[in-house]
């Protein structure tokens, strides 16, 4: 019988030993088969078994290897590029930390600052800018840990967000597929789902990973096309893998493991450490050389005789690893892992030599590291949900602080006055009349990943309601007569002639039934013609860019630089009031002083009068130097995506998720029309 069940008959039998014990042995001969199987049943709701065998994980690496060098990448690859100088949050729990942390590496390698974080971390960041790009790794994806970050991920509204999922049908990519915005790589392994540990998932990732990255930059190399060479050195497996197992079996009774490590060695240690301890065979401890210089050898003084040393060694830190190693005391049992590669290969080869390590301590603690015994509390623990709000306010009311603030700590002494303001806003902007409603156009009306659609007939179907209600209704955009045809694709005929629309960022404006609006005859403003000198002699600005004149506005399109290298490119100075540069979804415009949507505002707050009604304004680029920024800064203002940092004003109060286009019709859907005004319902309960 397991030791588990002779503990629990000790135990029944120190209790109550005059009663409990007799009763104990008083049980007759026919029924102990019976005792012995409800026994059985107690050990196996106490213990479960979980996984596959570890072994036959290991044979299947060389099939996943030459499946995952030969996978499409195409999505991952559009993520790394993309996220080209944005800073990297990389989130990941269990094994995928491993990969998490070796994804980080490479990012930080093309000059750009990279974090890996577990999904608490992650959680309990508040001050997380939206400028960055976030990449959620997860290999089965039904977590729960791993579901609340990418919700964290979402209501943050990253520049970039993506998701590397070694499976395909499972709870994270079905959330994904819900927001076009998140870029999603997922593909389910020839071997199919892990054991217990994760092996053949991990090792797909982190060659998609290293193929990305080799796509986009040069200094990183690909990796070789066969198995052998990376994963076993160029020579048959079973050598390779007795080579290893020699080289550890001075470490066999030990009970810590001290893993000395580089960078590039980094990965390979955090995923030895993930494993040994997982399957419970090992304690362990990480460093890299020089932080172990600094106090952590001072465990193999106290403790060197329980203690073996296992060095990475990759060909950039050969040197250091060798006088590290000769200093530490004989009676310490040290033994290396090398590489002869460098960079990433180097990371995947002593990921493998990592894994039959593994291998080597379950074998000696005769544990298979694929379906070990996990206990019941460990499986509670496992399923326990993180806590997503402890501020004392509602879940929408948190998502939406976090966009305008990205700091909500409820130690933060601005925490009470910042839920003030909001709840000031919602309901100032619920008790308002609006005589009239103001629209952006892409981002706003229009979904941004789908310019030529235009907008879509529900849309139009809000707005000809309110024109029927005699509510003035007014576009504000940045293009053109364009706007004019999509329009007149949505809107019916007879109310033309009551929509406004601002062409070129407010700089001509007039109604839908006026085809001599805007005007392009006229000569082009003297500042712009300035500017697009300049433009002209810097070749930079026209690669791949197409660049449109027109009177009072230059385009340029699709927007390669931020508006601020824009103008440190061409040394202006926008408070000289000569000319401004602003951004949309789609194009970087120029456009001189005077223009604005604010003009658009002011012509049809004249049209309804002072005392009649506000006019409501919606936009998607909030944030200086998006070219709602001057809207969205009026008092009556809503955003759909990027917001201000103005408690006034510029608030984005969709729930979780929603956005753009899908966010216009939110807000529209909550307004209740009446005879030429409309009041709106925010859905916000405090």
């Amino acid at each position: 019988m397991n030791d588990l069940c002779l503990a629990f008959l000790d135990k029944a039998g120190q209790r109550k030993r005059s009663g409990m014990r007799e009763h104990v042995h008083a049980v007759p001969p026919h029924r102990s088969v019976s005792f012995i199987l409800l026994l059985r049943v107690f050990y196996r709701r106490c213990v479960v078994h979980l996984g596959r065998s570890f072994a036959n994980e290991l044979e299947a690496l060389s099939t996943t290897y030459d499946w995952a060098i030969r996978t499409s990448i195409s999505d991952i690859s559009e993520f790394v590029k993309r996220s080209a100088g944005l800073p990297l949050y990389v989130v990941g729990s269990g094994g995928s930390l491993s990969a998490a942390t070796f994804a980080s590496m490479l990012h930080r390698q093309t000059g750009t600052m990279s974090r890996c974080i577990t999904p608490l971390e992650f959680l309990d960041i508040d001050g997380i800018d939206g400028s960055c790009a976030i990449l959620i790794v997860t290999a089965g994806g039904n977590n729960g840990d791993i579901l609340s970050a990418f919700d964290k991920a979402i209501a943050l509204r990253p520049e970039l967000l993506g998701v590397l999922c070694v499976s395909t049908d499972n709870k994270l990519t079905r959330k994904a597929l819900a927001y076009p915005e998140t870029i999603i790589h997922a593909a389910r392994p020839p071997i199919g789902k892990d054991g217990f540990l994760a092996t053949n998932s991990l090792l797909a990732t982190e060659v998609w990973l290293t193929r990305a990255y080799a796509n986009g930059f040069s200094f990183i190399d690909n990796l070789p096309d066969s198995p052998s060479s990376l994963l076993y050195d160029g020579i048959p497996k079973r050598e390779f893998e007795e080579r290893v197992l020699d080289g550890l079996l001075n470490l066999a009774k030990k009970d810590t493991i001290v893993i000395l490590h580089d960078s590039w060695g980094g990965a390979a240690a955090v995923d030895a450490e993930s494993k040994l301890v997982e399957a419970g065979l090992v304690s362990v401890q990480l460093s890299d050389y020089r932080n172990f210089a600094h106090g952590r050898h001072n465990w193999l003084d106290k403790n060197g005789q329980r203690t073996g040393v296992i060095a990475l060694v990759t060909p950039r830190c050969s040197r250091l690893a060798a006088k590290t190693v000769n200093l530490i005391p004989d009676g310490v049992a040290v033994a290396r892992l090398s590489s002869n590669f460098n960079g990433p290969a180097a990371s995947l080869n002593l990921l493998i030599k990592i894994m039959y390590t593994v291998k080597f301590f379950g074998t000696i603690r005769k544990i298979d590291p694929g379906k070990p015994k996990v206990a019941q509390f460990g499986r509670r623990i496992y399923h326990l949900k993180i806590p997503r709000n402890d501020t004392g306010i509602s879940d929408r009311e948190r998502t939406i602080l976090l966009r305008k603030f990205s700091s909500i700590d409820t130690k933060d002494s601005h925490l009470a006055t910042r839920v003030s303001l909001l709840r000031m806003f919602v309901r100032r902007m619920e008790r308002t009349k609006f005589a009239g409603i103001i629209l952006d156009y892409d981002g706003t009306m229009c979904d941004v990943t789908n310019r030529s659609r235009g907008a879509s007939p529900e849309m139009g179907a809000c707005l000809a309601r309110m024109l029927q209600n005699k509510i003035l209704v007014g576009v504000a955009t940045g293009r053109g007569k364009s706007i004019r045809k999509d329009l007149r694709q949505i809107i019916p005929q007879k109310y033309w002639h009551q929509l406004f629309i601002g062409y070129y960022n407010g700089g001509d404006i007039g109604y839908l039934d006026d085809d001599s609006v805007p005007n392009i005859s006229v000569s082009t403003n003297p500042h712009l013609k300035t500017v697009l000198g300049a433009i002209r002699k810097r070749d930079v600005l026209l690669r791949d860019c197409h660049i449109d004149k027109r009177p009072l506005q230059i385009s340029i399109h699709p927007p390669k630089i931020s508006a601020a290298d824009l103008l440190s490119i061409l040394d202006l100075d926008q408070t000289d009031n000569k000319v401004r540069v602003v951004e949309s979804s789609h194009s970087i415009d120029i456009i001189p002083e005077g223009v604005s949507k604010l003009n658009l505002l002011n012509k049809m707050q004249k049209e309804i009068g002072q005392d009649n009604g506000q006019i409501l304004c919606i936009g998607d680029s909030g944030r200086w130097p998006g070219n709602d920024f001057e809207m969205l800064q009026t008092k009556y203002s809503l955003s759909v995506d990027k917001v201000s940092d103005d408690g006034d004003s510029c608030w984005n109060i969709l729930p979780l998720g929603v956005q753009g286009d899908a966010g216009t019709l939110e807000y529209l859907r909550g307004a209740e029309i009446y005879d030429g005004y409309f009041m709106l319902h925010l859905g916000v309960k405090q």
